[in-house]
């Protein structure tokens, strides 16, 4: 006896614009197999081509820099990011589009993947040049939407490297700037900034990152597990203000 389904078909939403210029640039870059580093049209000339506003052509473009699909280089233009290990982002955007309250699970995820840096009770050794570099970034992006992402995601994604392992580090990689983009999602679309990168709100973003960096360059155990408990808290509820996080 065939089951008969709980659960009717409804009607499909009306599509944002901005995502189906993601959806289209994307597709443009997949369909001409262009390589890594190859210049994009400018937002101007997008616009155009698209027949859409270049404020939503800004909007899609720094959706796919959080992506990692396209590196944007102020003062220079747009260009291809061509990354194997996307195939991870594309499998986390799908099934965050069936169960956008997920999300939350992927936060988790994530934060799983950091603390296996620490087991054993031992912190790997991590690239500490790197790691400082990726946190002057920070230092430097208040205010800076884009950059902030970029560098924050540079800046864990150097902590997990640590462990010499390619494939943990994709995964993670892609899950954090999946949650990043969600979490950003509403000021990328506005164009603003939220609270916590302005005023004193954002020392304590910067403070958070430089406990991890204390901790991980003096590979003190205790004190990293805090910090990174500390950071998570601060993601959840940056994740929270932007999505439901309700399942």
């Amino acid at each position: 006896m065939t089951s008969q389904p709980t659960s009717p078909l409804r009607a499909i939403a009306a599509t944002r614009l901005v995502d189906d210029v993601v959806d289209r640039l994307r597709a443009y870059i997949g369909e001409n197999e262009l390589p890594d580093g190859a210049r994009l049209p400018a937002e101007r000339t997008l616009s155009q081509l698209l027949g859409t506003s270049r404020a939503t052509v800004a909007q899609a473009v720094r959706v796919l820099a959080v992506m990692g699909l396209v590196d944007i280089r102020h003062g220079s233009g747009l260009y291809v990011r061509r990354d194997p290990t996307s195939m991870f982002g594309t499998t986390f955007d799908l099934m965050i589009d069936l169960e956008p309250a997920s999300v939350g699970q992927l936060a988790d995820f994530r934060y799983w993947i950091e603390k296996s840096l620490l087991d054993g009770g031992r912190v790997p050794e991590v690239d500490e040049q790197r790691l400082w570099s990726d946190f002057e970034a920070l230092t430097m992006s208040k205010s800076r939407l884009e950059s902030w992402i970029e560098a924050d995601a540079d800046f864990h994604v150097t902590l997990v490297a640590a462990t010499h392992n390619r494939y943990l580090r994709a995964t993670y990689e892609m899950a954090h700037r999946k949650i990043l983009s969600v979490s950003y999602s509403v000021w990328i679309e506005r164009g603003s900034v939220p609270s916590w990168l302005k005023g004193d709100d954002w020392k304590t973003q910067v403070d958070l990152h430089r406990r991890i960096l204390d901790a991980a360059v003096d590979r003190d155990h205790a004190a990293l597990v805090i910090a990174l408990e500390t950071h998570q808290t601060a993601l959840m509820d940056h994740l929270a203000r932007a999505v439901d996080l309700t399942p």
